[in-house]
């Protein structure tokens, strides 16, 4: 690690500032030279003006040159009148600029910083401020000082500058005495600041290791990386155990939290039968039980009369399987029905049966999918518009709440939910929420996917009970029979190794597997292919008809070290740039949007293209309406997408999709993210890597069964309604 050094500046020019995080590039001015230099670091509420002591390093940056990058900085206040002039004409001050602040400095002198900071109301004395101005002039300097106290706090104690802004948003005057008095509470209050930032915040401070406000953030925290795990609720004993892992404290210590936690609300610790004791965190209680309760509550009243399915495909001039037929009849008969099954079983055709079949009955219908590329696929196969579910239940985002509920219930007789195994317990809720109780949901998918991103593992919990009418397509039909895809994919989900047919002499086949034993052996095969071999041999765009599938994020055959090199060939290295952290964005690049952005219609998971580029901002070509501008400070949103992960791929569909399968993915190597991606591709797959290790993933079931009851919970509540 390279040795920390000083170096004291005044700055002149903040080129860039990131409000939510402080990343800073700012211009500054050595005291005693003319010499301008670079600091960048994040540095939340420097200023220009400021006379500053910067404790970093010195790195060459290959684009800007010599930079000192920053990990801490201390303001020393301007002790000539000129200095105080310049300081508070730099824009620390709303509307204060170069001659009213010489006005300001006339009239207090040296006391002007004292005044600032402990009389402002005096500065009405000065000509050209008035009492509105004044007003706005200590709310302003009175945040910009809170900050910068915090952030003193904060690096007293070892905690880094990025998180002071967030705190402070938080918490406001109050954040240096709310941390001093419980430093936890910010791992619950403060999205970024988990459990080991604030402990050693709260270790610094001298709290002892068995104080009950550590022990019990502590088995909050156990809780919440259960939930990351996709877990409702975990055993009391496995609760307890990783609990005194991570806090070093005795078992007493650790029940005696247990119960504070839920007195107050926050845990919930019960029998669940044959689970024994198990403890989940309120909300994912509450989700768990709402839902079964809106389950049962659907279930319990009689579905109207079926239409006449036979008119139906009739008209429609398709012929159902009599596994289908039994299927559309289940569904049309059931207030809720759950329907799975693998590639080229016919789940499409059974949607758009049962769409027409409630339209024709004048029953209104409506269609949604946990993604938009998910929506936008339903409503090709059916036939009608299709919505995100966030869309059809009106999110607002900025309340973070839906606007269609139980008191403003969805206009619908008939709702289907495509991708079912895409949704956790809390949009299971929230659309249960908003369904009027004479309605029929149909929950659409495959259970053998990868689970949903969130909580719960609601699909396959539909399909084990009782009170839900399920239905599982196993018959592959003749046209899908004809595709290795279909075939290796339906192998694999059985645990077989497949065998991978060779095509005929002078044809193209649609899966392949390219042996390569070595990490970068396989990285270099994905770029020929991707970049000339597939687009030559099957006339596929690299950019809008390939898709590489990874199991990782990290390491030589993850997303970040694949995107980096796919960047290179597919688009080069020259041309404008915009830099975020590690990501440079050229016009050109294939991108992927990582949050929701329900205001301007683009959702996690979506695709496009980089069609303009700026020093400020580039547009986004996602296909759909016109171009998205991102400036530079909402770049976090992005991610380049020449690789993407094989969870960002659920619910969507590619020409062709490029996944590597080795060794290296050792922990990774699972039946149902191998079977998730192939099951990605609609014209061409192919694998590269190595054989022992697409074994390991067919023989490899995740282990990791997710803890819920949904289940249970619906039986319960269906014989309490009676």
């Amino acid at each position: 690690m390279d040795e920390q050094e000083t170096y004291t500046a005044t700055t002149r020019r903040i080129v860039f500032q990131n409000p939510d995080n402080g990343w800073t590039v700012c211009r500054v001015e050595l005291d005693e030279s003319d010499d301008m230099g670079t600091v960048v670091g994040s540095l939340p509420g420097l200023q220009t003006g400021q006379l500053v002591t910067f404790t970093g390093t010195w790195i060459t940056d290959p684009k800007y040159g010599k930079q000192f990058k920053a990990s801490a900085y201390q303001v020393a206040s301007p002790k000539t009148l000129i200095g105080i002039e310049k300081y508070i004409a730099s824009g620390l001050l709303p509307g204060v600029g170069p001659e009213l602040a010489k006005r300001i400095v006339a009239t207090f002198g040296h006391e002007t910083l004292e005044v600032l900071d402990q009389e402002p109301d005096r500065l009405s004395h000065v000509e050209g401020i008035g009492p509105s101005k004044v007003a706005k002039i200590k709310e302003h300097y009175k945040g910009k000082q809170e900050l910068q106290s915090l952030l003193i706090f904060l690096q007293g104690h070892g905690v880094s500058p990025t998180f002071a802004p967030r705190i402070h948003q938080v918490y406001g005057s109050d954040a240096a005495r709310i941390i001093r008095e419980n430093p936890y509470r910010m791992a619950i209050d403060i999205w970024g600041i988990g459990f080991r930032t604030a402990d050693g915040i709260a270790q610094s401070l001298g709290i002892e290791k068995d104080s009950p406000s550590r022990v019990e953030a502590g088995v909050l925290h156990a809780l919440g990386l259960a939930v990351d795990n996709g877990h409702l609720h975990i055993p009391r004993g496995n609760l307890i155990s990783e609990s005194q892992q991570l806090l070093s404290v005795s078992e007493s210590h650790i029940e005696s939290a247990i119960g504070r936690l839920e007195l107050s609300n926050l845990i919930i610790d019960e029998e669940l039968n044959d689970k024994g004791r198990c403890v989940s965190l309120w909300r994912m209680w509450e989700l768990e039980v709402a839902s079964a309760k809106l389950l049962a509550k659907l279930a319990a009243t009689e579905p109207p009369k079926p239409p006449d399915i036979k008119k139906v495909s009739g008209k429609l001039g398709i012929e159902l399987s009599e596994e289908q037929k039994q299927a559309v009849t289940a569904a049309l008969k059931s207030k809720v029905s759950a329907i799975t099954g693998g590639p080229g079983v016919g789940k499409t055709t059974i949607v758009k049966v049962l769409v027409d079949a409630c339209i024709m009955a004048k029953r209104r219908v409506l269609l949604c999918a946990p993604t938009g590329r998910a929506a936008k696929r339903l409503s090709e196969a059916a036939g009608m518009e299709a919505s995100t579910i966030h869309r059809l239940l009106e999110f607002k985002p900025h309340d973070s709440l839906f606007a269609r509920n139980m008191d403003n219930l969805l206009e619908a007789d008939f709702v289907v939910v495509d991708e079912a195994s895409m949704v956790d317990i809390a949009i299971l809720q929230a659309l249960l929420s908003a369904v009027p109780t004479q309605a029929q949901v149909v929950f659409v998918g495959d259970a053998d996917q990868l689970p949903s991103v969130g909580p719960g593992n609601v699909l396959a919990d539909l399909l084990d009970s009782e009170f839900v009418s399920s239905i599982r397509l196993t018959k592959v039909f003749r046209q899908a029979q004809d595709s290795s895809i279909i075939q290796v994919a339906h192998s694999i989900n059985r645990g077989d190794m497949p065998e991978i047919p060779k095509p005929n002499e002078g044809e193209l086949g649609d899966l392949y597997f390219i042996n390569q034993s070595t990490p970068d052996g396989i990285a270099d095969t994905i770029k020929e292919l991707v970049a000339s071999r597939i687009p030559d041999k099957f006339g596929l765009d690299p950019l809008t008809d390939i898709q590489v599938l990874t199991p990782m994020h990290r390491g030589p055959l993850g997303t970040a070290a694949l995107n980096e090199a796919l960047q290179v060939r597919l688009n080069g290295t020259a041309g404008q740039e915009l830099v975020r952290g590690s990501r440079k964005f050229r016009q050109g690049d294939k991108v992927m949007q990582i949050k929701n952005d329900h205001d301007r219609g683009i959702y996690n998971g979506d695709i496009g293209i980089v069609c303009n580029v700026t020093s400020e901002a580039l547009h986004v070509d996602f296909g759909s309406g016109p171009p998205i501008g991102y400036e530079r400070a909402s770049l976090d949103q992005l991610v380049h997408a020449y690789a993407i992960s094989v969870h960002k791929s659920q619910g969507s569909e590619y020409p062709c999709v490029v996944i590597p399968v080795s060794t290296h993915h050792f922990v990774m190597l699972q039946r149902n993210l191998i079977y998730t991606g192939i099951t990605r591709g609609k014209r061409l797959v192919i694998l590269i890597g190595q054989q022992k290790a697409l074994k390991r993933a067919v023989q490899t079931i995740d282990s990791r069964t997710r803890n819920t009851y949904l289940t249970q919970r619906i039986e319960t509540e269906v014989k309490r309604l009676g």
